[in-house]
């Protein structure tokens, strides 16, 4: 609540000439060091047209609750600012109804914007499409080869590098087709005994794989492989590591083109907090083993960044 009028503030030369007046009152002459007053009084300020108090209304915050299920007890609730698309369509759903006209509202707390979600059939967007899996099948604990034959993780693989890479540059070509290739050692192409790879990067293929999946119909293997892709990284819930601050980068992604902005937040929330605790925000002073760990660390941060900037922002 910004005040009606502007408030007026004396100059310097107005309390000069105020202290001059004060001075010949009490029978002083104003020395040398001291300002003339001024002849002229000060202008009274001009009361502006459209000084109207704001609608306390409009400047309310919005909450609303979503069930996950019929019968289930688990629910979301989510918070939104007085300047999000969800309170608009809160207003613009009083006004449509002429509801809260009956009452003086106080200008605190929150109202419940779940009548105005489900009047405009916008839940979905604010809470997040609903997974189109059963999360208990047994396929989410097996590897990958089971949901995923290596000929269609190669088609996913060549969609992510088409579709996606220019918004990852953290791998490059020759990197993904190795982190592909070491997804599938039972094939017999590899021996187990040359696989460098790690749980982390394993996450991070099936993740990728995930995105890439998304290019094609085959939606509902994305959403398998994004959840064994959780699975995988769930004993590095806590790590800081590059690798899974990349990791999380991914799965927002991902919940975004899935239409789950919230989710996406909260990825990159936590991507955020593990680069600061790293230490990507603070390069100098700071020495990599070589020139390419230093690349993928700058590369990393700024491509952090971009998410948080682009792909929030677009969601406002």
């Amino acid at each position: 609540m910004y005040r009606a009028k502007a408030r007026h503030r004396v100059s310097a030369r107005q309390k000069a000439a105020a202290l001059g007046n004060s001075n010949e009152s009490n029978g002083l002459t104003p020395t040398r060091s001291q300002p003339q007053p001024s002849a002229t009084p000060p202008a009274a300020p001009t009361p502006r047209d459209h000084d109207t108090p704001a609608d306390p209304e409009v400047y309310r915050g919005i909450t609303a609750t979503h069930h996950h299920g019929p019968d289930s007890s688990e629910c979301a609730q989510l918070f939104y600012g007085p300047s999000s698309n969800f309170a608009f369509l809160q207003q613009l759903h009083k006004s449509i109804l002429d509801y809260g006209r009956t009452r003086q509202p106080d200008g605190h707390g929150d109202h419940e914007g779940s009548e105005g979600l489900d009047m405009f059939v916008q839940r979905s967007i604010f809470f997040g499409t609903p997974p189109t899996f059963d999360a208990s099948q047994s396929v989410m604990s097996s590897s990958p080869s089971d949901a995923l034959s290596p000929a269609r993780a190669a088609v996913f693989m060549d969609k992510f590098k088409t579709v996606s890479s220019h918004l990852f540059p953290l791998f490059t070509d020759v990197e993904l087709d190795q982190m592909l290739y070491n997804l599938y050692p039972e094939d017999g192409q590899i021996a187990p005994s040359q696989i460098t790879t790690s749980r982390q990067e394993r996450a991070l293929t099936l993740a990728v794989l995930a995105i890439g999946a998304l290019s094609t119909d085959a939606t509902g293997l994305a959403e398998i492989l994004y959840e064994q892709a959780k699975t995988v990284a769930h004993p590095f819930t806590e790590a800081v590591t590059l690798s899974m601050i990349q990791f999380k980068i991914l799965l927002a992604d991902y919940q975004v083109n899935m239409g789950r902005p919230n989710s996406a937040y909260l990825h990159l929330g936590d991507a955020t907090r593990r680069a600061f605790a790293m230490g990507l925000n603070r390069e100098a002073g700071r020495t990599a083993s070589n020139e390419t760990g230093l690349q993928k660390r700058r590369s990393t941060m700024w491509c952090l960044y971009f998410h948080e900037r682009y792909r929030l922002c677009a969601q406002d």
